[in-house]
């Protein structure tokens, strides 16, 4: 069974004010890098496309 997104959830930074040791995605006060401004432009046009997306949700530091 194929499940249809509902969701875009855009982590624009992996730095987080948290250490937790189970993080699936390494985000720590030291992490660095983000997602360029262009970049999340493109997400949201692709998520348009998708008739299923409802929201869109911005995380990350």
């Amino acid at each position: 069974m194929f499940v249809r997104p509902r969701v875009l959830s855009i982590l624009t930074t992996r730095r987080c004010t948290a250490a937790c040791d189970h993080c699936c995605i390494g985000a720590s006060p030291r992490a660095s890098g983000a997602i360029p401004v262009p970049r999340i432009h493109g997400l949201i046009d692709e998520a348009a496309k998708i008739p299923t997306i409802d929201r869109i949700v911005f995380t990350g530091g």
